[in-house]
């Protein structure tokens, strides 16, 4: 359990990071690293804070990071799946159209 916690922790840190590093650096007027560091810290408290609620046994000051990380991680592939499903419409559209000029041109 110890190793494909570890394995799949690695890319939800990396997303986790990167947007939370985002968020703090156009929120707050800070140097690079100062953000960096608080990415850094709520990314591992989201991390631990997850790991402890799918194991059951989760922590009252946890709760907020854990949903947290849950929240991005959810949103994030909401996002995915929308933009798929967005870029199939405009693919079936653009397919109509090409079949619709098709036939007007013969």
């Amino acid at each position: 359990m110890s190793v494909i916690y570890t394995i799949v922790s690695i890319p939800v840190f990396v997303i986790l990071f990167n947007i939370i590093y985002r968020a703090i650096k156009s929120a707050m007027d800070c140097t690079e690293t100062v953000a960096k560091a608080l990415a850094v810290c709520v990314s591992m408290l989201a991390l631990i804070g997850m790991g402890q609620f799918f194991q059951g046994t989760v922590q009252i000051i946890l709760i907020p990071y854990a949903a947290l990380g849950l929240l991005i991680l959810a949103l994030l592939l909401f996002l995915l799946l929308s933009k798929r499903i967005v870029i199939k419409k405009h693919y079936q559209q653009d397919t109509e159209r090409k079949q619709k000029n098709e036939r007007l041109n013969k």
